[in-house]
């Protein structure tokens, strides 16, 4: 049986050693892309964002758990 999600949803990404867990990002992207797609998209306009932030540890989900994101952290020396 195949499902089809419309309409968007809300990717967040938040600093967790900030006494408040405030998200640092947030973008609505389309419901049907996987969270794994977005993160790469919302990783690039993160570092463009805070240039002068360095991030050293990253804590994601299971949608998260794919090679070339660990690829693309370990290049930052985020892991």
């Amino acid at each position: 049986m195949e499902q089809w999600f419309y309409g968007h949803t809300l990717y967040s990404i938040t600093s967790a050693d900030s006494p408040n867990d405030l998200p640092i990002f947030l973008r609505l992207v389309q419901g049907s892309r996987h969270d794994s797609v977005t993160f790469v998209f919302a990783w690039v306009e993160l570092l463009k964002l805070y240039p002068e932030f360095k991030f050293s540890k990253a804590l994601l989900d299971s949608a998260h758990d794919v090679y070339d994101i660990y690829r693309l952290l370990k290049v930052r020396n985020v892991l």
